[in-house]
């Protein structure tokens, strides 16, 4: 009977851990609906079959699912977290003249992204995103490096750098490919002219006429460069990239202080 009895409360003992441990599971429906953004809205560009990927920024877990007619998709049973989503469709050239009457040669993908979106257990509703369009074969801007590092330790400001990656599926060439420095808000304390976000109010620049949008219509370059050669000097394969680089040198070598000393760098990461 005794043994009975402990078989009984060791029974009752492992169910009750059991609901203990998955208690605090309470996977969620996200929802998300794709539509484009106000520009290309007027045309009748197809919803079904936009691919959207999330990703749990925390443990690096990706799913990709195709919407439905209407734009929509949902992923099921998901866990909460902070999430990146994802939304993409490319539109054959033919397809996008056909639907649009714009004359392209080239193949037009739409794209649109919410970056760390917190998804706490409770959550209702769906997240839209907004379309917007970029020809295949445009670089993009993989990283700038600009703060420097340390004084006494690093390079100092020698490393700065702007990366330019080949998002494209062909060769591209960097020859005359042109970039710029855009002038905003960078001294802390100075004094601006500035608009409810915080960057410069170009209206209230001296000289600058009336009957145009200053803010919205222009940017201001700082800086305008470019990338020299003959045409076909500095090839980019598909998925690789060109560095330009503020100088050529050796980050990890002794470089020279301004009082004329020289300064063994300690950190060479």
């Amino acid at each position: 009977m005794k043994q009975l009895i402990y078989i009984l409360l060791i029974g009752l003992l492992f169910s009750a851990c059991k609901k203990d441990k998955t208690s605090d599971i309470q996977p969620i429906n996200l929802g998300v609906k794709v539509a484009y953004n106000l520009e290309s809205s007027g045309y009748a560009l197809p919803l079904k079959d936009i691919i959207v990927k999330i990703k749990n920024v925390n443990t690096g877990t990706t799913q990709s699912l195709n919407t439905d007619d209407k734009g929509t998709i949902n992923f099921n049973s998901i866990a909460a977290g902070t999430y990146d989503i994802d939304a993409t469709i490319k539109i054959p050239a033919a397809t996008y003249t056909q639907l649009t009457g714009i004359a392209t040669t080239s193949d037009i993908t739409f794209n649109a992204a919410v970056k760390s979106k917190q998804i706490i257990v409770g959550f209702t509703g769906a997240i839209e995103l907004k379309l917007v369009s970029g020809t295949v074969g445009d670089w993009v801007i993989k990283q700038i490096y600009y703060a420097g590092s340390h004084r006494t330790n690093g390079a100092l400001y020698r490393d700065q750098f702007i990366e330019f990656y080949n998002n494209s599926d062909k060769t591209l060439y960097a020859d005359s490919l042109y970039f710029a420095e855009i002038t905003g808000v960078i001294t802390s304390g100075a004094t601006y002219n500035t608009l409810p976000s915080g960057q410069m109010d170009w209206n209230k620049a001296v000289n600058m006429p009336t009957n145009i949008d200053a803010n919205n219509d222009y940017v201001y370059a700082r800086a305008l460069l470019m990338i020299p050669g003959t045409g076909k000097q500095y090839p980019v394969l598909p998925g690789k990239s060109i560095v330009v680089a503020q100088t050529g040198l050796n980050h990890k070598a002794p470089f020279t202080g301004t009082d004329g000393k020289t300064v063994t760098v300690l950190d060479l990461l």
